[in-house]
């Protein structure tokens, strides 16, 4: 499993980094993977760019797997982590989704194991919230795809040649069993980053023991306690 990570966001630099009760907040993310069942290898994949450096430090503080590669182009920072590791696929998460449901991650993989599909995904189109994005990407088909990116946009986003171009590629989507696009559990912006921290907040027990529909509750609760309109 490759989680790309970098502090050097446009709209929250160094989001990743964030102290959020006493820890940052890439470090939610990996304690939930490290709850996932059906992936055992987590990789955080950020750049050789000294500005990363924190990044490198955390996971080796943490004693996590930690692989570096270019800054700008990520799709070739995946390519080179694959050709490192000899993986015959990856699952894709973001750095910047801290309160990712590693049961999805889970069913997401399942799913991608027991079909013969090039990518298993659930944001084409989305239902989810953001930050809870998960990609299965089958090696081979992801180097068929990097041999074809052209466009700055697929070499930074990584899988948006798949969607560009989905009549070349076997894609399964996960739905959620109710819409829940609008609501934003992704840290982009401050104001993301507020919103998690009144989430976790909230918490009475360890965070990876909440489901999705769990944190979602604690979002709208939240929301109304700082007496906002709770999306959806």
């Amino acid at each position: 499993m490759f989680v790309q990570a970098r502090m050097t966001s446009q709209r929250l630099p160094g989001k990743v980094m964030l102290d959020v009760a006493g820890r940052p907040l890439l470090a939610y993310l990996m304690e939930r993977l490290a709850h996932c069942h059906r992936v055992s290898t987590v990789i955080v994949l950020t750049s050789r760019d000294a500005s990363d450096d924190p990044v490198a430090d955390f996971c080796q503080q943490r004693a996590l797997k930690c692989f570096r590669g270019d800054l700008d182009n990520v799709a070739r920072r995946f390519a080179d982590a694959l050709d490192h590791y000899g993986f015959e696929g990856f699952v894709r998460i973001s750095g910047d989704s801290p309160l990712l449901d590693q049961a999805l991650v889970d069913r997401s993989v399942d799913a991608f194991l027991t079909g013969n599909h090039d990518l298993v995904t659930n944001v084409f189109p989305r239902s989810y919230p953001t930050g809870q994005s998960v990609e299965v990407v089958s090696a081979p088909a992801f180097r068929r795809a990097l041999s074809r990116m052209s466009k700055p946009s697929h070499v930074e986003h990584v899988t948006s040649y798949f969607y560009e171009n989905h009549q070349a590629f076997s894609i399964l989507n996960i739905s959620a069993p109710a819409q829940l696009r609008e609501i934003r559990l992704s840290v982009d912006t401050r104001a993301d980053y507020e919103v998690f921290c009144r989430i976790v907040g909230l918490m009475e027990k360890p965070h990876w023991q909440y489901s999705l529909s769990e944190v979602v509750e604690l979002y709208r609760r939240g929301a109304a306690q700082a007496g906002l309109a709770a999306l959806t």
